[in-house]
């Protein structure tokens, strides 16, 4: 029938029924001998005849795939077709102008040429991979250098080729090598996925350097001597699609060299952070974020302090975009104080004139700004875990985190995308990543048992999940006692604006996120409501909607889960150079608010010598401040507190002995 000029779907059904029937008969000894062996060979003439003369893709892609799945079960088979299969293969991979490859074509070819290793046996296979691996990196190279002829060598020769000079027609040529180049880097990526049944050696470092090379491709680049402007625009709109292909290869290389690459590890992060540091289109910054996580998914720990926190600066603009802008923030303001103003004056209007005030637009307007904020939430994650961050950009990723977490249970998610799943995706990977920077000492947990059970709520993540049973287990099980285990230090906790450091305040600057009110006005003394705590934005520009307030009387109830992160409390000058988790005494009330989780005021007779906690007394009877008075503090912070403890026994005056006295 496959011989015959048969009709598309009736070749396209035989196709099918063959390949599901030589699939099935591994397990039959006989059946494979008398049936397989003498008809496998004559099926994969056939498809490669197939794939040649007919036209239609969906019957040339069925052919040349059939023929990568029976490659590796029947190699021995093969070997006397390995130069048609190779042969077929390459007419694919050689590249097509003006108009490229199809995709899905590109992919079966690339997938064939890397199964063709199988037919030379578990011995002469690996000696094939490798070679394989070398000719097609000799191919990129040469694919490389003829779409960079305007800019400096990036290749094998430091001489710059102009293309009129060998007669190649720039128009055809640049498109040409494009194509090449994405051959080059999808036989890549299967020949590092393809599975071997001998261990081979990998040419890491050959592959390195060809990756570095694609990621120094930059706009901005200059060669001396005169260039054709056309020739140059050309190679200049090509240059996001050499930073694609480099992070696609990049990935499957870090996903099958994991560990091997550790030693290339600071060179590739460092040219990755580049390119996030400039302006890129949501569409070209998503590749480097994805690479970013399967870099430190595969490889192990950074130790560059330096270039760590350079990335974790790098990747932040990206989540920026969820949270308010400076003129969201002062329209809100002028429309509270325009509305105190009038007092009880009518406002006037037309009837339905909100329907026209479209103050409010689509966060995530297209489905790659969504993917950039998922991806960059999972390099952020893996960064803090795996890098050494220094403490002043921990503390404002982690602020933002926390601002993010609080803000988006605001944000309705059709504001946020038109794909209403992001919103819920988005939200548990916050939370995840705020879990994960709560877990620390057994106090510090303690405290964080509100947000750990708030994980598992949602069904988002099952009871049996493996991270949802490490939290409870170090929740419960501590590994080192209390006493031992240092508390984390000041540095990491810096969520106030007072406690904030130069460094962090240069760096959230350099950002673009500010503070409500400012950050230059000082906080006094005078300015702290220390009866009834006042609701603080948490992030400045960083917010879209203020939360309630919660009184002293609501502290006996549990907050649910979007509550569980509170507001930030002022902090008076007296209590600026104290550390942020004070002593378990607690501070006087003239001098400092402690932001516990259940708001409970414990107030002291002086810093040095503590009190007992006075009887429990309703907000209502105790003085409070205009909230007017007190001025919006920066990012709201989820890092648990620490209540304070009653005053120890031993610590307690010895009591005097009287001599006189006749007892015993």
């Amino acid at each position: 029938m496959l011989s015959k000029n048969e009709p598309p779907p009736t070749m396209k059904a035989a196709i099918r029924l063959l390949r599901h029937v030589f699939s099935s008969a591994l397990d039959v000894p006989e059946f494979q001998r008398q049936l397989c062996t003498p008809n496998v060979p004559k099926f994969s003439a056939l498809l490669i005849s197939i794939s040649e003369k007919q036209e239609e893709l969906e019957l040339k892609l069925l052919a040349i795939s059939t023929l990568a799945h029976l490659i590796p079960l029947y190699p021995t088979l093969h070997r006397a077709l390995q130069n048609s299969l190779n042969t077929l293969a390459l007419r694919y991979l050689n590249g097509s102008a003006p108009k490229p490859t199809p995709g899905p074509l590109l992919e079966v070819a690339s997938r064939l040429y890397s199964v063709l290793p199988t037919t030379g046996g578990k011995v002469g296979a690996s000696n094939i991979w490798r070679k394989s691996i070398d000719d097609t990196l000799v191919f990129a190279w040469t694919a490389l250098t003829s779409i960079r002829t305007t800019y400096p060598s990036t290749g094998m020769s430091t001489s710059v080729t102009q293309p009129g000079s060998l007669g190649v027609d720039p128009m055809v040529s640049i498109p040409l090598n494009t194509d090449r180049l994405r051959a080059a880097t999808h036989v890549l990526c299967d020949l590092l996925r393809t599975t071997t049944s001998r261990p081979i050696s990998v040419p890491v470092g050959s592959l390195v350097r060809l990756f570095l090379a694609l990621l120094r491709c930059t706009p901005v680049e200059k060669v001396d001597g005169h260039i054709d402007s056309s020739v140059r625009a050309l190679e200049k709109s090509v240059i996001p699609t050499i930073w694609e292909l480099a992070c696609g290869v990049l990935n499957a290389l870090a996903e099958s060299a994991q560990s091997h690459l550790t030693p290339h590890l600071p060179q590739l992060i460092s040219h990755v952070t580049y390119h996030l540091e400039q302006n890129l289109t949501p569409s070209q910054r998503l590749p480097f974020l994805k690479v970013t996580a399967s870099l430190f998914a595969n490889c192990h720990t950074m130790h560059d302090v330096v270039l760590s926190s350079r990335l974790l600066r790098a990747i932040l603009p990206s989540l920026t975009v969820v949270l308010s802008t400076k003129s969201e923030v002062q329209s809100n303001t002028e429309q509270s104080t325009k509305g105190k103003s009038k007092g009880k004056k009518r406002a006037r209007g037309y009837e339905g004139d909100e329907v026209f005030k479209v103050t409010r637009e689509i966060i995530c307007s297209t489905v790659d700004d969504g993917a950039v904020l998922l991806a960059a939430l999972d390099a952020i994650h893996l960064v803090m875990q795996s890098a050494q961050i220094s403490p002043a950009v921990h503390s404002l990723a982690g602020r933002m985190l926390l601002s993010i977490y609080i803000a988006l249970p605001e944000i309705p998610p059709a504001l946020l995308s038109p794909d209403l799943s992001l919103h819920g995706a988005l939200y548990v990977k916050v939370r995840n990543i705020c879990t994960d920077l709560a877990i620390g000492t057994t106090s510090t947990m303690s405290k964080s048992l509100g947000l750990i059970i708030s994980s598992m709520e949602d069904g988002d993540s099952e009871p049996r999940d493996a991270n949802v049973q490490r939290t409870i287990d170090l929740l419960l099980h501590p590994r080192v006692p209390p006493l031992v285990r240092a508390l984390p230090h000041v540095e990491m906790l810096s969520l106030f604006r007072e406690e904030e450091g130069k460094e962090e305040m240069e760096a959230r600057r350099r950002l673009g996120i500010g503070a409500e009110g400012g950050v230059s006005t000082p906080l006094s003394a005078e300015m702290v409501d220390t009866a009834t705590p006042s609701s603080a934005t948490p992030a400045g520009e960083l917010s879209r909607e203020p939360l309630p307030e919660y009184s002293r009387s609501q502290s006996v109830q549990m907050p649910t889960d979007t509550s569980i992160i509170h507001r930030e409390q002022a902090l008076p000058k007296i209590a600026a150079n104290l550390p942020v988790v004070a002593s378990y005494a607690g501070f006087t009330e003239a001098s400092a608010v402690q932001p516990s989780q259940n708001l409970t005021n414990h107030s002291t007779t002086s810093l040095g010598t503590p009190a007992r906690s006075p009887p429990w007394v309703p907000a209502s009877a105790a003085p409070s401040i205009s909230a007017a008075a007190i001025p919006v503090t920066p990012i709201a912070t989820a890092a648990p507190d620490f209540a304070p403890m009653d005053q120890d026994e031993d610590d307690e005056p010895m009591p005097t002995i009287d001599m006189d006295s006749d007892s015993d």
